[in-house]
């Protein structure tokens, strides 16, 4: 798999911001800036899980073959899972993406006919 940036070494923090403040820009009291923030994370965070190698698991050699063949049994299950998490984690990313996009567009829309309403 291609990445398409360089994946950092910790995880990304999904971004929180002062409560205290609001801006007309604010969506839901978050800002666009922090909901782009929790998209960039949750995506990179899914790039990262995605990228996880577990198949050093299933190559386990060890003394004790029962150690060695439970270790060997969890290559599967871990890779299934790594595949799981980094899909959930992307597809997050969009439908978050998707939703603020549609979310903006919609308020706005609302917005302008209730001011139309002001001269009333």
């Amino acid at each position: 798999m291609t990445l398409p940036f360089t994946i950092p070494t910790l995880p990304l923090r999904i971004p929180s911001s002062d409560r205290g403040y609001r801006s007309p820009d604010d969506t839901f009291g978050l800002s666009p800036a922090e909901i782009e923030g929790v998209v960039t994370a949750w995506r990179a965070n899914g790039i990262a899980v995605h990228a996880i190698d577990t198949a050093a698991i299933g190559d386990a050699r060890g003394s004790s073959s029962r150690v060695a063949h439970a270790l060997r049994d969890t290559a599967e299950p871990a890779r299934r899972a790594v595949e799981s998490i980094g899909n959930r984690l992307t597809a997050m990313s969009e439908i978050l993406d998707a939703f603020v996009s549609t979310t903006i567009t919609t308020d706005t829309r609302a917005a302008s006919k209730l001011d139309s309403l002001r001269n009333r």
